[in-house]
């Protein structure tokens, strides 16, 4: 697979440099660094250089030229860096790793990373990453160099920084020889002695030979007359200056249209698609200089002019023209302020009109979008005055949330937010459009700050958006309602469940009113809803919601839509609270394969579907599976989304309990120790997560028998959750079982028995008589009683230990820890916010 660059049928010279090159990546230089496993890889090699003096032509003619000894050339452009991430996705196919169409760009990009990394690529392979100006945030997308040379790394740059990580090479201006020989080539009549008065004019700046030479081409004009018209302006160091100008001049002789479509050009970023450059809007633009632009036949016309001057690179086959970045500012600086502005707007215009019809929030959609992602901030997007063109910098904010980039989101977030409360300012007066999208940008601002577990800074921010929406827009209005729900989200993320549920259950409401019960943020504001009922511990009016919203998304969305699938997980985990533990296994096996299929491996969704699943097959004693799923979902979310995020920080809760199941001692304490420190440090000792560590840690101490510390735990625990859940919730219920234990190991045995069967009479009003809970809180009960009566465990399950045996199965290792005479534990998993 060749990914790279039209060549440049001119190239010239450079001989030295290209052998240099190549010696150097394959040696792998001369030092090296220890990656992760204690293998020995290569360093990148960088081109470094200042601008126009040939960087990405040399790696152009690099690839060209030795593509036979790669099965797979890939070339990223790393300017702007937010955009390596896609163009490293779009490279997936060609060293096996499965894409689906949903999957987000940064999410395949690791994909890549983490096959090249592991060497399980297994090809020959060559990356390019040019224009890579901003190092700290390329250098995360850069694999390590296999040694053994089954990969390469370029790296091209203005920036000396590289030097601490790569190889560099440093390009200079033309040799005179390589001056005189590319003018030569391209101007039939000219003499060497003709040449080399140029060269020495321009200084043997290779983008300036070449665009003097496609002058001297295109114009048919002596040498003589070239040295007349560049030297006639001034001191040789602003002749490069005025070769581009004789350029641009002859342009606008001959086609104004195309030197408009170049003042456009600049203003866009370096690589621009051919069909913005052909869209309606441009073509409309145009119209009024060259009507003939109308006609889509005509409207590839001015790029041909363009580019018969070296004014741009058309690449056909990649649907693409590039500007170089030193002929953008040399346009831009021959323009007045009138016209830069009126070109930025035009610009935007073009973008806005390319929008996809889609929303944003169909990820479909994504690879159209992400082709306009680079030109928002050259095109200075985010000050315009149009509503449409600053709808797209809340699609790429809610883009930015929706792919897991959360700090790239909250930057470009934050960054808008400023410009338009400053525009705000400017003109109190002026549009009611700048406020709705500002509240409207800000809410998905929130979006952002909780996906980071700041949950007090986004609930203060849905707070004051939700009051200013409801003074502008009315309780009613779609955006109110949005921040509504959100704002709900932040109070189940602080443990305010009870503060949550009404607000939740009348945002629903409202949503049916306005757009009715099928509407698909109807149906969000139902699961959320079921949600909050969860976390209150009403397992079975989440369910009856939960299945509700499964039912109506398959038939609306589709049975594997990423919400479909979310309501199916949900539902998953209401059957694992009502105690249906295979039943739940069965139906979260079914939905995790959905989303590996839909969406892959690396999917938000995915990998929760998978913890989610984890903790079923703990639930029906099936542990060691558990622990697969759980180690490999844990890599992934601390990999995507770092150690803090909520999803990893769950997992993380969930694997620790798992490690106590499987006897994992040690280590399940320690984790577990970790995790509960997390959550104390972002959301208090007294949030719901935090106190599902304390009781957690009790069974940790109880296993290891240390029944004084074991107590302490529940003590706090139970009276933690009754505090924030109350008396009947089953959380507290389950640490009451533990304290209850550990009252009967530390020798308190009536008030443990007393205490237990006060607390079985509540399971099985809160839980239904029947639950495995219930089952094995009665039977430790009928334990207790045992031996408060001194009778010794004969082997045989007391009292209710039969029914649980018929419900959960032999095998589970509660019937086994009855059998032995052993009070049964009773471990947590925290709920999603």
């Amino acid at each position: 697979m060749f990914g790279a660059p039209a060549r440049n049928a001119r190239f010239t010279g450079r001989e030295g440099e290209l052998t240099r090159l190549r010696e150097q990546l394959l040696s792998g230089g001369q030092a090296y660094v220890i990656q992760q496993r204690n293998q020995p890889t290569a360093l990148p090699v960088a081109l470094q250089g200042m601008g126009g003096i040939g960087k990405t032509q040399l790696a152009i003619e690099y690839v060209h030229r030795f593509r036979t000894a790669y099965d797979v050339v890939w070339w990223v452009q790393a300017d702007p860096p937010e955009f390596v991430d896609s163009a490293l996705a779009d490279m997936a196919p060609q060293v096996g790793v499965a894409v689906e169409v949903t999957d987000t760009a940064a999410d395949i990009a690791r994909a890549v990373l983490q096959k090249l990394r592991s060497g399980e690529a297994g090809r020959r392979w060559l990356i390019v990453y040019d224009n890579a100006e901003a190092v700290d945030r390329v250098s995360p997308f850069i694999p390590p160099v296999p040694q053994d040379g089954s990969g390469h790394v370029m790296v091209t740059s203005r920036n000396v920084a590289w030097s601490e990580s790569t190889n560099q090479i440093p390009i200079d201006v033309f040799r005179r020889t390589e001056s005189i020989a590319h003018l030569r080539q391209r101007v039939e009549r000219i003499t060497e002695a003709e040449a080399n008065s140029i060269a020495e004019v321009l200084g043997d700046l290779p983008i300036a030979v070449a665009v003097a030479g496609a002058w001297l081409a295109e114009t048919g004009a002596t040498p003589a007359e070239y040295l007349h018209e560049v030297e006639r302006h001034g001191p040789l160091a602003l002749s490069a200056q005025r070769t581009w100008d004789l350029s641009l001049d002859r342009l606008k002789q001959q086609s104004p249209a195309a030197y408009r479509l170049l003042q456009y050009c600049a203003v866009f970023a370096p690589e621009i698609a051919l069909d913005l450059l052909t869209s309606d809007r441009m073509a409309e633009a145009l119209a009024p200089i060259d009507p003939s632009v109308s006609e889509r036949v005509m409207r590839g016309a001015p790029i041909q002019q363009m580019s018969r001057l070296a004014l741009i690179k058309l690449d056909p086959h990649a649907g693409q023209v590039q500007m170089h970045r030193v002929l953008q500012a040399v346009v831009r600086d021959r323009m007045s302020d009138e016209e830069l502005d009126a070109a930025r707007r035009q610009v935007q215009v073009v973008l806005a009109g390319s929008r996809p019809s889609a929303d944003v929030d169909d990820r479909r959609a994504w690879p159209r979008y992400r082709r306009l992602w680079p030109h928002l901030e050259a095109s200075g997007a985010i000050t315009s005055a149009e509503a449409e063109v600053r709808q797209l910098l809340i699609d790429r904010v809610r883009f930015l949330w929706l792919g897991g980039d959360l700090l790239q989101g909250e930057r470009v977030a934050r960054l808008t937010v400023e410009a338009w409360q400053e525009m705000l300012a400017a003109d109190p007066e002026g549009s009611s459009s700048v406020a709705r999208q500002l509240l409207h940008l800000q809410f998905n601002l929130g979006n952002i700050l909780r996906a980071l577990g700041r949950f007090t800074e986004s609930r203060q921010l849905n707070e004051d958006v939700l009051q200013a929406q409801q003074a502008l827009l009315g309780q009613e209005h779609p955006h109110t309602l949005m921040t509504a729900g959100s704002l709900a989200g932040d109070l189940r993320a602080l443990g305010r469940y009870d503060e949550a549920l009404p607000r939740d259950a009348e945002t629903m409401q409202a949503w049916q009113k306005v757009l009715g019960e099928d509407h698909p943020r109807t149906m969000t504001a139902a699961s959320n809803l079921a949600v909050s009922h969860r976390a209150l511990g009403d397992f079975r009016a989440a369910r009856a919601l939960d299945e509700q919203v499964y039912e109506r998304r398959r038939q609306v969305l589709g049975r594997d839509h990423q919400d479909t699938l979310l309501s199916a997980s949900s539902l998953g985990r209401d059957m694992r609270e009502a105690g249906e533990y295979e039943r739940s296994v069965v139906f979260l096996q079914r939905v995790l394969q959905s989303y590996l299929e839909g969406y892959g491996p690396d999917d938000r969704g995915s990998l929760n579907a998978q913890a989610n699943l984890a903790v079923s097959l703990r639930s029906a004693g099936r542990a060691n599976e558990a622990s697969q799923h759980l180690e490999d979902a844990y890599r992934r979310l601390n990999e995507r989304f770092g150690p803090t995020s909520p999803d990893t920080l769950a997992c993380r809760l969930s694997r620790s309990a798992n490690f106590l199941v499987n006897g994992e001692l040690e280590m399940g304490s320690v984790e577990m120790e970790s995790v509960e420190e997390a959550y104390r440090k972002t959301l208090g000792d007294r949030h719901p997560h935090s106190v599902v560590c304390l009781n957690n840690l009790c069974v940790a101490a109880r296993v290891a028998g240390d029944h004084e510390r074991a107590l302490e735990w529940a003590v706090r625990a139970t009276a933690e959750f009754e505090r924030a859940l109350g008396d009947r919730h089953p959380y507290t219920l389950a640490a009451t079982v533990n304290l209850a234990g550990c009252l009967m190991e530390v020798g308190q045995r009536e008030a443990a028995h007393e205490r237990m069967r006060l607390v079985a009479d509540q399971m099985a009003q809160t839980l239904g008589p029947n639950h495995p809970d219930t089952l094995a809180c009665l039977a430790n009960t009928s334990l207790a009683k045992k031996i408060l009566d001194g009778i010794e465990p004969d082997g045989t399950l007391p009292g209710p230990g039969l029914q649980l045996l018929e419900t959960i199965g032999s095998d589970h290792p509660t019937v086994h820890e009855l059998r032995q005479g052993t009070l049964s534990r009773r471990i947590l998993d925290p709920h999603p916010y």
